[in-house]
C-alpha cells in the first residue's frame, strides 16, 4: 500500500510506483543499503504483511540511519534486515522513501498519512471464513488428518484474529529513530484505540526518557524492549526502570534461558506454521513485566536450515491447494501460507 501525493491532497494507491534516481551506499557494517536522491510523487509505503507476520500492517525505516550501530546484530550484520530479500534495491529504496517522508513532515502530516491506512482497511469487508469452511468440509475430509486438523487451526485462528481488529506492527526492518516519532506513534494510537500497534526496539534510552517526559504510554501501544545477548554470552546493556516488557534472544545452545520468560514466539520455531497474526499470545499483548523468547532464527547460523523447513513447509501446502479448488481458496482467504 503506497500513499502518493496527489496535488495538495495525500491518496492511497495499491499499484508499486518505483522511483528512477537512488544512490547505493555502503554502511558501517559494510553491508550495502540505498539513499535516495528525491521521491517524486511516491510519500510512504505501509505494507500489508508478509508470510511471516501474516496479516499486520508495518512501516520499515532503513537499518543504516535508525538501527543502534553499538549493537552486535548490527556489527555483524547478523540480523535478517541485512541480508536476504531486505538487501534487494526495490526494498530499500521503499524504506529509505519511508525515511525521507517521515523527517520532510511534521508530526501532524505524518499521522495524517497513516491514519489513511488505517481508513481504508476499515472499509474493507471481512471474509466470511465459516462459509469457507462449510464449502471445503468434503475436500478436507480427504485429507490426512495432522494436515486437515492443522488447516482447521489456522483458520480458527485467523477467525479470532479478524475479531482483535486491525494489528500494526512498526519496525520489522529499522528502529524508533527519534523522540518524535514515539510522538507520533502515541498520536496515532491514541486516535485509534482499536488497533493493536507494538514494536520492538533497543532504542531503551530513547523511550526511558520518552516516558519520564510524557508520561506512560497508551494501553494499545506495546512497545518491548529486545535484550540482544552477544555472542561471548555478555548482553547489550538494557536499563528499564518503566518495567517494559522484552523479548530475549536465545542463540542456538542457549534453550536453557528459555525458563526465564513468560512464553516463547512460535514464529521463531522453524517447525511452526503460522504467522503473527494468528499466534494466540501476540507481541502486542506484552503487559510489563513480561518477557517473550525469540530463538535464534534468520540469521547465518541458521538460514540453510530454516530454507529447508520453509520449503518443506511450502510442498505441503502447494499439495492441498493443488487437490482442490475449495482448498485453494480457503487457504487463499484465510490467509494460511509458509
Amino acid at each position: 500500500m503506497i500513499i502518493m501525493r496527489n496535488g495538495n491532497d495525500m491518496e492511497i494507491v495499491t499499484s508499486p510506483m518505483r522511483p528512477e534516481e537512488y544512490i547505493v551506499r555502503f554502511g558501517a557494517n559494510g553491508k550495502r543499503y540505498v539513499d535516495r536522491k528525491s521521491v517524486g510523487n511516491v510519500l510512504c509505503h505501509v505494507t500489508e504483511g508478509n508470510s511471516k507476520v501474516g496479516d499486520v500492517l508495518g512501516l520499515n525505516f532503513p537499518v543504516e540511519y535508525t538501527c543502534d550501530h553499538r549493537c552486535e546484530c548490527y556489527r555483524n550484520g547478523d540480523c535478517y534486515a541485512c541480508g536476504g530479500f531486505y538487501q534487494y534495491d526495490s526494498n530499500q529504496i521503499i524504506y529509505a522513501e519511508n525515511f525521507n517522508f517521515y523527517k520532510s513532515c511534521t508530526t501532524e502530516q505524518f499521522v495524517a498519512a497513516l491514519q489513511l491506512v488505517i481508513d481504508d482497511v476499515r472499509r474493507r469487508p471481512r471474509p466470511d471464513l465459516m462459509a469457507e469452511l462449510e464449502k471445503a468440509k468434503e475436500a478436507l475430509q480427504e485429507l490426512e488428518p495432522e494436515v486437515r486438523d492443522f488447516i482447521l487451526r489456522a483458520v480458527e485462528r485467523q477467525i479470532e484474529r479478524y475479531d482483535l481488529g486491525i494489528l500494526w506492527r512498526y519496525f520489522t526492518i529499522g528502529d524508533i529513530p527519534d523522540s518524535r516519532f514515539i510522538d507520533c506513534m502515541v498520536m496515532l494510537a491514541k486516535a485509534n484505540p482499536d488497533v493493536s500497534f507494538w514494536t520492538y526496539t533497543k532504542k531503551y534510552v530513547l523511550v526511558n526518557d520518552w516516558i519520564d517526559k510524557n508520561g506512560e504510554l497508551p494501553d494499545n501501544l506495546v512497545i518491548v524492549f529486545s535484550h540482544w545477548m552477544n555472542k561471548d554470552g555478555t548482553y547489550f546493556p538494557m536499563p528499564n526502570p518503566h518495567n517494559l516488557p522484552t523479548s530475549e534472544f536465545i542463540p542456538l545452545g542457549r534453550e536453557d534461558l528459555l525458563e526465564t520468560v513468560t512464553w516463547v514466539c512460535p514464529c521463531s520455531d522453524p517447525t511452526w506454521i503460522g504467522t503473527c497474526s494468528t499466534c494466540e499470545h501476540r507481541c502486542g499483548t506484552l503487559k510489563k513485566g513480561q518477557s517473550m523468547a525469540l530463538k535464534e532464527h534468520s540469521t547465518s547460523q541458521t538460514r540453510k536450515r530454516d530454507k529447508e523447513v520453509k520449503e518443506q513447509r511450502k510442498a505441503m501446502l502447494e499439495e492441498v491447494k493443488n487437490s482442490s479448488p475449495v482448498l485453494s481458496r480457503l487457504l487463499r482467504k484465510a490467509k494460511i501460507n509458509v
